[in-house]
């Protein structure tokens, strides 16, 4: 009984506080646990396959690296399963174990890499959020493990414009999570995901603007030379314009830019705003509550920035009355 089993040696562990176990340090030593999970992993009912699947994660944490490394083909298993059609919570078991997986022994794993990435970009279609959210936070990994992006990311930049709201939003931020493992990308790759930030920084939806605004802010930082013909539209055009949904996401990007890129972030927003403290000014008192909140952000970011342009008086005193406002703490530094 796999639950059984499981229990055993949930028990073992945690008289060693969930650190390497003797009995899992030594050649050989999984041989006689890993099968038996493994067989209730690929035949057994659903919970089972969920309990199993949660075993072999135990086995990650419990197992020594190198003997983890000599079984890394185990991987094989989770990967197929994952991509059946089961209940979201033995996905979010699978992934989570493949995650641990990653986190331990990545390297190792390089020749399961592009079905880890096929399974989890699929994964992000899944009707359930665990599921996506999980599948997110992998594909961020396997950026970060894997230099060669530019096919991911291109795939995910034409799956954020899909027509469900919620595979859409968690597309998005799987884009900005890989984006943001700054990987380099070719001119290709570079229109694609640019592309479908800017789309996105104008949807109906808020949290893909405030997703996008981040993306935009990303991107601009790992292609500097890119701020002029991205920032002139959706800046310079949107900052004042008459569609608050456009004031938005305008504002989200500023305030991201500064907040990722720092100073050269802040450079790069103020030679696209012509008369930035009259923009600021205006971001702040605007009568939509979401443009305030991000124009407070903007205000924020701005003020930890050393070589910034100190704000007038008066400018400063509006932030920080908008900023508690909106319940925001401004630190006192900065302005």
């Amino acid at each position: 009984n796999v639950s059984e089993m499981r229990d055993c040696i949930e028990t073992i562990a945690e008289r060693f506080d969930w650190q390497t176990l003797p009995g899992l340090s030594f050649p050989g030593s999984l041989e006689h646990l890993y099968p038996i999970y493994q067989v209730a992993l690929i035949n057994g009912a659903p919970e089972a396959r969920q309990v199993a699947a949660k075993g072999l994660g135990d086995l990650v944490t419990l197992t020594a690296k190198p003997i983890l490394e000599a079984h890394r083909t185990f991987a094989g298993p989770l990967i197929r399963v994952l991509g059946d059609r089961f209940d979201a919570f033995v996905k979010v078991a699978i992934i989570d174990t493949l995650r641990l997986l990653l986190e331990k022994v990545g390297p190792s794993l390089k020749q399961f890499f592009p079905q880890l990435q096929t399974a989890h970009v699929k994964c992000l279609s899944d009707t359930d959020a665990q599921v996506r959210s999980g599948s997110c936070a992998t594909l961020g990994l396997l950026a970060g493990l894997n230099p060669r992006t530019d096919s991911l990311l291109t795939k995910l930049a034409k799956g954020a414009s899909a027509p469900d709201a919620d595979v859409r939003r968690s597309t998005l931020q799987a884009l900005v999570t890989v984006q943001s493992k700054l990987t380099p990308m070719n001119a290709a790759t570079q229109e694609a995901v640019s592309a479908a930030l800017l789309e996105a920084i104008v949807a109906e939806d808020e949290e893909e603007r405030v997703i996008a605004a981040r993306g935009v802010a990303l991107f601009l930082v790992a292609v500097p030379e890119k701020a002029p013909e991205m920032l002139g539209p959706v800046v310079v055009e949107r900052v004042q314009h008459p569609n608050w949904i456009y004031r938005h996401g305008a504002c989200c990007t500023l305030a991201g830019l500064c907040a990722e890129g720092g100073e050269a972030g802040y450079t790069h927003v103020r030679e696209a705003v012509g008369d930035f403290q009259d923009a600021l000014r205006k971001l702040l008192e605007d009568d939509k509550l979401p443009v305030q909140s991000a124009a407070v952000d903007l205000f924020l970011s701005i003020g930890q920035l050393p070589a910034a342009e100190p704000l007038p008086e008066s400018l400063a005193a509006l932030g920080t009355q908008v900023a508690k406002k909106h319940g925001k703490k401004v630190a006192p530094p900065g302005f």
